[in-house]
Parts: C-alpha cells; structure tokens; sequence
C-alpha cells in the first residue's frame, strides 16, 4: 500500500473523532451539553464541588502543583460568581499561558471541565471540557496595570497564603 494512502486512510478514520468547541458547536456529555464557549465562562452551571490547585512553573511548559483545596456544596459560590462575572473574549489571540492555578468544576462527580489560569496574559486554557476533545482558551478581563487588582485573581491567592503564582516571571 502507498504511504500517501495509509495517510489518506488515517485522516478519514480519525477525522469523526475530532471535536472543535467554538461558538456555534455542541458537545454533548452526560446531562451537561456545551452549546458555546459561554457556557464553561459566563453561563457556567452550578458546580458542587470544585479543586482549585496552585501552580508553579518547574520548567517550560511544565507545571508542579504545589496545593489543592476542594470546595463543596455552598462554598462553590463565590469561585462560581467570580468565573461567571469575569468580561471574556473570545477567539483572542493569547500573548503567554503561565498558569498560577488550575481549576476543576464537578457536577455530580462529572467533570465539567478543567482549566489553568494565566493571569500575566488574563488566559484561561481549557483542557477537558465536558467531554470535548479538543482544548481551547478565553482572554478574561484585560485591565489597565494600575487598575484595581481582579477580585479573582485575589480569591485563588487567598486559598494559597504565600503563594505568588507571578514569582519569577518577567
């Protein structure tokens, strides 16, 4: 068989296997179905219990997780209002991705999805989505440097005392 073949062969049996999350797709999983990039941002569910791990950066592209808390039931709602509230943008180009924080959202023990946070490029990168095989990202609440400092940046670092997921970034 010709190696142009196999390759031909290849593309056409992964191709329905590929999903792309973008504003007019669905993806269907479990009892969640992401219609739009929206509805893991400003329309988020309710999630019942979240992870929230902060990061550092131990080498290019790599990232050790230094803690993790877990938030359930009622305490969920202030990391759920801060997400939702959040002004994204999307289909922006991002400038870097170094996360300080990665952060899970459960529904009844279903990932619905996790993503790192980048604040020095106001990036979040999705990684797992509701059962989406692609990953995608959402630039978050461009603020001007002497602006006040984002509500949610200031709650993940409270959950961290003594982390600083900027230390050591230009």
């Amino acid at each position: 068989m010709k190696p142009q073949w196999i390759f031909l062969g290849t593309v056409v049996l992964l191709a329905p296997f590929t999903v792309s999350i973008s504003a007019n797709d669905a993806v269907q999983s479990g009892a969640f179905r992401v219609s739009t990039t929206k509805d893991l941002t400003e329309n988020m569910p309710d999630a019942d219990r979240i992870e929230v791990s902060a990061l550092e950066n131990s080498d290019h592209d790599t990232y050790k997780i230094v803690g993790t808390k877990v938030l359930e039931g009622s305490s969920t709602a202030t990391l759920l209002h801060l997400w939702r509230t959040q002004q994204y943008r999307y289909n922006c180009m991002v400038n870097c991705h170094e996360p300080g924080f990665r952060v899970r959202f459960y529904q009844a023990h279903t990932l619905l999805t996790e993503a790192t946070i980048c604040f020095k490029c106001h990036n979040i990168y999705f990684y797992k989505s509701a059962g989406a095989s692609s990953e995608f990202s959402v630039v978050f609440n461009l603020q001007e440097k002497d602006s006040d400092p984002d509500p949610l940046h200031n709650y993940l670092a409270s959950l961290f005392p003594g982390h600083d997921p900027d230390a050591g970034k230009p």
